[in-house]
């Protein structure tokens, strides 16, 4: 369910869905959709009331869907006993569906031998001991999630579940005191930026803080160390303490994060904090950080223990295999993870793997001299500006993404114009400082009205695109790559309005939908002039 109602639909027709488990508060949407989709069963994970099993059961009846109980299967198992089946290493386990941000999911179909050998490769080098516990808040859908989650088992570790509830992810944290934390930008920028606002303040309390951060960031780009004896007890046992103060290992994948994120997290949770990445076509792996290594900022490492990679030339974007300092091009893997079919899809399937075997990733990579892969663009979701300029909008996302003014933001472009425009979800607090000062006036974190008035103003507006403007001069992006107009939206990207995959990427085709008419109007205000854009 977390894929959405859409893809729940497309999936369970696709894939022929007879019975689905599910919880209960997702057995109205599955009733409603069964008349047209193949649903025959339905089995509630959780214990029912007598009075709500009778009120869906008639339901289900009218839909002829059964409704069941776990325990009704779990009774019928016991009546009927038999020896277990035991898989082989060609035998399906999963038909794990992508997130589907640009198109209708695809249907990866993994073997037990494709999830087996991830588990392995994943397993080579890790430094999280035996019996440890990692916090669980990624849905299960996600291969990321569940590559992670059969490795933990094969370590004789626990999974924690966290409530459900995102606001209260820390609070499941600090309950659970996890070793071992999965997660994804989204979520490490918020530590980030949380942390740096509470430390980097004026007076004796900041110069402390940047001292300590500078202190060790030298030490960790010089030998790998991220502890320090005096700067971690005086310090940053408090940014520790934020996600229970256990952490012995943190990874971070889905999308790529910036390289200064990385290593504050590094230096401020005091464990070992890497990059990795994959994707469902290969059960989530293909390259990693190993632990310790002090200049691996800004890559996802070299291959995994399974895998083989290459570049192929992406001559229209100006990649290729013999510049200089680094090779460039589209990455491919191929090994005994990588998929063989998309499931009633043999179109897709062609195009994503070739005769040899390679699996085409769609991501730009450059390799450097110690082997370590750097994700620097994409083949799949760029466009062509007006003058011709190739725009990777993910990647601009990304960069822009760790300000600590931005919760969320879509970069869009049309070919018909010269200029990147975007929608930007603030974060409150953020916001509403920031106005304070622009307007001269307090503006209420709580005050809606005040908020949404804010969210609106031109001089609000035009201090946020100068917020973007720096954190492109940062990231050196060129001129075509600076957003120059700007929507400002106090409406999350979320599953429900069905902007977000569950696994936090934006769905590009929706988003834009929904701000059609407000990313018209700023391009009918024509290029800002090089005046403006100076000025901002």
């Amino acid at each position: 369910m977390t894929l959405g109602k859409d893809s729940v639909e497309h999936i369970v027709k696709h894939s022929h869905l007879t019975v689905v488990f599910t919880t209960k508060e997702h057995i109205p949407t599955l009733l409603k959709l069964a008349p047209k989709t193949p649903l025959r069963m339905i089995v509630c994970i959780d214990n029912l009331s007598e009075e709500v099993k009778k009120i869906l059961a008639a339901w289900g009846s009218i839909q002829k869907v059964k409704l069941l109980e776990l325990r009704d299967i779990e009774q019928i198992g016991k009546a009927n006993l038999m020896e277990p089946i035991p898989a082989t290493s060609d035998q399906i386990a999963s038909i794990c569906y992508t997130s589907g941000t640009t198109n209708v999911p695809k249907g990866v179909i993994l073997t037990h031998s494709h999830l087996a050998l991830s588990v392995q490769s994943n397993w080579c080098g890790a430094s999280v001991p035996s019996g440890s516990t990692m916090l669980s808040y990624l849905p299960l859908a996600h291969i990321y999630e569940r590559v992670f989650e059969i490795l933990c088992m094969h370590m004789g570790g626990g999974i924690g579940y966290f409530t459900g509830d995102p606001l209260r992810l820390l609070d499941d944290a600090q309950t659970l005191r996890p070793e071992y934390l999965l997660s994804v930008p989204r979520v490490l920028n918020k530590i980030y930026q949380g942390a740096m606002i509470a430390g980097d303040v004026s007076g004796l309390r900041g110069a402390i803080f940047r001292k300590a951060v500078a202190v060790k960031l030298e030490r960790l780009h010089a030998t790998g160390a991220n502890t320090h004896p005096l700067w971690d007890r005086l310090v940053f046992r408090k940014v520790r303490a934020v996600l229970g103060g256990n952490l012995l290992q943190v990874t971070c994948g889905s999308a790529p994060i910036n390289p200064d994120v990385i290593d504050f997290l590094k230096i401020g949770l005091c464990c070992e904090v890497t990059e990795g990445y994959g994707m469902t076509e290969n059960c989530g792996t293909c390259c990693h950080c190993w632990p310790n290594d002090p200049s691996s900022r800004g890559t996802v490492g070299p291959p995994q223990p399974i895998n083989e990679i290459k570049l192929m030339d992406v001559p229209t974007m100006g990649y290729t295999a013999e510049d200089l300092p680094n090779p460039r091009g589209e990455l491919c893997v191929r090994g005994g993870n990588c998929f063989n079919s998309y499931y009633k899809d043999e179109k897709n399937t062609k195009e994503a793997i070739d005769s040899e075997g390679w699996l085409h990733t769609g991501d730009v990579a450059e390799i450097d001299r110690y082997g370590r892969v750097k994700l620097i663009d994409r083949v799949k979701n760029i466009m062509k500006l007006a003058q011709g300029e190739y725009v990777a909008l993910e990647r601009l996302e990304n960069l822009y993404s760790s300000s600590p003014v931005i919760a969320q933001i879509y970069v869009h472009g049309d070919s018909l114009q010269s200029f990147l425009l975007a929608v930007l979800v603030p974060e409150p607090l953020q916001l509403a400082q920031l106005a304070s000062n622009v307007l001269g006036k307090k503006v209420d974190v709580a005050d809606t009205a005040a908020m949404e008035a804010a969210a609106i103003d031109p001089k609000v507006n035009a201090t946020v695109l100068s917020v973007l403007a720096k954190e492109a001069m940062k990231n050196g992006l060129k001129g075509f790559e600076t957003v120059k107009r700007l929507h400002i939206s106090l409406e999350p990207f979320t599953v429900e309005n069905g902007t977000m995959t569950p696994t936090m990427k934006i769905r590009r085709k929706n988003t834009y939908a929904k701000y059609k008419t407000d990313l018209d109007a700023l391009y009918a205000l024509g290029e800002p002039s090089a005046i403006q854009a100076f000025k901002l």
